[in-house]
């Protein structure tokens, strides 16, 4: 399974961050664009971003909106089971001077399923769920949905092409939890290399 970028700082799902982690000597490098309904806001949003894996524990990404705002993550394995069914992970995201969101997040790998769950704290603290598995070893899905006003309900599709090894292109969608805030959409391209 491929995992995509939340917020374009640490692996995750559509949105919430999840348990996996980059291995020691991988990078993933991306470009995004991200948009609402056009009623709500016409406008279009790039960012690009960096995650690299330091050990088979930690991973630290660094992300930029191209207006002037740069932000680091990181997660670490907090537990994993030898089998790897169960994992534990923690870290922060959106990490700039004096803002900073933590999380704690667990998986539980089933049949060809993995279950997640977690806790962040942005400008509340949020609940996670969410739920990722293969069609195939080209596509993936995620489905992820964080409580609050200010979170949402979001679906993801990710797409990778053994012939072009090291590719993703990543396509998400999300339905706010507040009515009238619009649903999203996005994409995101990455490149993973091993050093």
């Amino acid at each position: 399974m491929v995992a995509g970028a939340a917020q374009a700082q640490v692996t995750g799902l559509a949105a919430m961050p999840i348990s996996d982690r980059l291995g020691k000597g991988e990078m993933e490098i991306g470009a995004v664009i991200e948009g609402t309904e056009r009623k709500i806001d016409p406008r279009y949003y790039h960012s690009a971003y960096m995650v690299v894996g330091l050990d088979d524990w930690f991973e630290l990404g660094t992300a930029t909106d191209y207006q002037g705002t740069q932000s680091l993550g990181f997660k670490f394995r907090m537990w994993e089971d030898e089998a790897g069914q169960w994992a534990v992970s923690g870290g922060w995201d959106g990490v700039r001077p004096k803002e900073g969101n933590p999380f704690v997040v667990g998986s539980y790998a089933t049949g060809n399923c993995r279950w997640h769950a977690g806790w962040m704290r942005d400008n509340a603290h949020r609940g996670m769920i969410g739920l990722d598995g293969a069609f195939n070893d080209r596509w993936s899905w995620g489905v992820d949905h964080i409580g609050g006003a200010e979170g949402a309900t979001s679906l993801a599709l990710f797409i990778t092409e053994p012939k072009l090894q090291g590719w993703a292109l990543t396509l998400a969608a999300g339905v706010p939890n507040t009515k009238g805030a619009g649903v999203t959409h996005g994409a995101t391209l990455a490149y993973v290399v091993r050093f």
